[in-house]
């Protein structure tokens, strides 16, 4: 389906950016919802919102979208500035989460009612109708009702009819919260089909972290209303530079220090009862700083004996606590000489981890899988 704008839509598609936020900020009364938020998204890119539950993702997206104003700032789309403009005049169609279907309409009324609007012919609109079904794999249901329809199925009725106005920035509103955990799969890799095939912007709303790394070309972690850290999906799991997204991504262990040498390619940390090599970053603090040290919780090996001295690993004497099975394998809580609790997670069928509550082991780490953070 060719996935022209309209008429009444702001911009052009031309450059290689489809949205530009300078510094925007949003409050509600005395909350701070959004705080001079910069972003840039790409055309044709897929791109994820991702961060805690009443962290500014939604309210960031209702700026994109025209839903609200903001206070200070600036949305542009396709290099036009739109701040002022509301929705209807942009190049945006929102999905949000609820499914917001008309529940007396059909599957084919629902996906057409935007279409009837423009007063488009009726030939042409069922068309667009038959065709934005078929690839939201919905081919044959036109006369359905909602009641009638499974969750996947009344999402995808939405993102249809959002489809259908060939919008070319399409923004997602936790698309995919109220489904169960194998239908939002499903739904992950459907959504990424459809925008690659589509070729347009999508930018999503999620607090799930799983679903962003499947789907994201490229993540923005949000929370209390500020830009925390911005990359591609490897970048945000396997080296996060903030504190706050080693602490939210994924499984890693975070222990704070004091940095009381520089050795080559690594910043040694005094931990108070052990200290650590991690590798030094672009901005290495000095001699004395107080940093946070995050080791992946797939990255610890458990051993009844340290190993011999070795630059390319690192290790802690331990108190092995308890096993928790957990389906893929097993969960170690582990405790550290000061009292902080570490996990790590192994493969259970791996006779090296029958240890006992209260037997002294070691916990050894690859060097380079450890990060520095400073904030």
């Amino acid at each position: 389906m060719d996935m022209k704008k309209s008429d009444n839509v702001a911009g052009d598609i031309s450059g290689d950016l489809a949205v530009e936020t300078f510094g925007v900020s949003k409050s509600y009364g005395p909350v701070r919802a959004v705080d001079e938020i910069s972003v840039k998204v790409e055309n044709g890119q897929y791109f994820v919102l991702l961060g805690p539950s009443g962290g500014g993702k939604t309210t960031l997206l209702r700026l994109i979208g025209g839903f609200d104003r903001p206070d200070a700032g600036r949305v542009l789309l396709h290099g036009q500035e739109v701040s002022s403009l509301p929705p209807n005049k942009r190049s945006t169609s929102m999905v949000f989460q609820s499914y917001a279907l008309f529940p007396h309409m059909s599957v084919e009324k629902n996906v057409s009612y935007g279409l009837k609007l423009l007063k488009l012919p009726a030939p042409e609109i069922a068309e667009k109708v038959a065709s934005i079904l078929e690839l939201v794999g919905l081919k044959g249901y036109n006369g359905r009702m909602p009641h009638e329809l499974s969750g996947g199925q009344q999402q995808r009725v939405q993102l249809a009819r959002s489809l259908v106005l060939e919008s070319d920035i399409l923004l997602l509103d936790e698309p995919l919260a109220s489904l169960d955990a194998n239908l939002r799969k499903d739904m992950c890799q459907e959504l990424k089909r459809i925008q690659e095939q589509v070729g347009i912007t999508f930018i999503h709303v999620t607090h799930n972290q799983e679903e962003a790394l499947t789907i994201a070309d490229r993540i923005a972690i949000i929370a209390d209303g500020k830009m925390i850290e911005e990359g591609v999906p490897k970048e945000i799991y396997e080296r996060p530079r903030k504190k706050f997204t080693a602490d939210f991504i994924g499984q890693n262990n975070l222990i704070g220090g004091k940095v009381i040498e520089t050795d080559g390619n690594h910043v040694i940390i005094d931990l108070g009862f052990a200290t650590v090599a991690v590798p030094r970053s672009e901005q290495s603090p000095d001699k004395g700083a107080e940093v946070t040290v995050s080791v992946p919780a797939e990255m610890i090996e458990i051993a009844k004996e340290a190993p011999q001295d070795n630059d390319l690993w690192q290790f802690l004497q331990v108190v092995y606590e308890k096993e928790t099975y957990v389906g893929f394998g097993s969960q170690h809580q582990i405790r550290l000489p000061d009292g902080n609790e570490f996990i790590a997670l192994t493969n259970s069928s791996d006779e090296r981890f029958r240890l006992a509550q209260g037997d002294i082991a070691s916990i050894v780490w690859p060097t380079a899988v450890a990060r520095l953070h400073t904030s």
